[in-house]
């Protein structure tokens, strides 16, 4: 099963997790990481680490952040280099997350990331 790490600034992943959960129930091999103001960039990485390592073993780990270019992007993308397995996707959105969560346990990394990509285009949506 695939891993996925929620982090952004602020409350951001634990909220975005706290809808997932409200949708679809607990997920395991879920994990939420904050930016917190106070926090150096060596703190982001100690945290993403120790989420990564919560989420073992794991067919590969994907981390969903914020914004493209913000630290939480940065680290999680030079920590992925560093790993087997591993994607970056930023912009994250309810609809891409539920549709990796849900489809998961059958997906190559690679095609989660195609499916989290299509869903999140596809989430988008405006009325009338």
């Amino acid at each position: 099963m695939i891993g996925v790490v929620i982090v952004g600034h602020g409350g951001f992943a634990s909220a975005l997790r706290s809808a997932v959960e409200l949708v679809v129930g607990k997920q395991r091999k879920t994990a939420d990481v904050s930016f917190d103001p106070q926090d150096s960039t060596e703190d982001l990485e100690k945290k993403l680490k120790g989420a990564v390592a919560g989420l073992q073993p794991a067919t590969g780990i994907l981390f969903f952040t914020d914004l493209a270019g913000g630290t939480p992007f940065k680290v999680s993308a030079l920590l992925s280099r560093e790993m087997e397995r591993a994607s970056v996707i930023a912009g994250t959105n309810l609809p891409m997350l539920l549709e990796v969560l849900l489809g998961r346990e059958h997906l190559s990394t690679e095609q989660a990331v195609e499916k989290a990509i299509q869903a999140g285009k596809d989430g988008i949506k405006t009325f009338p």
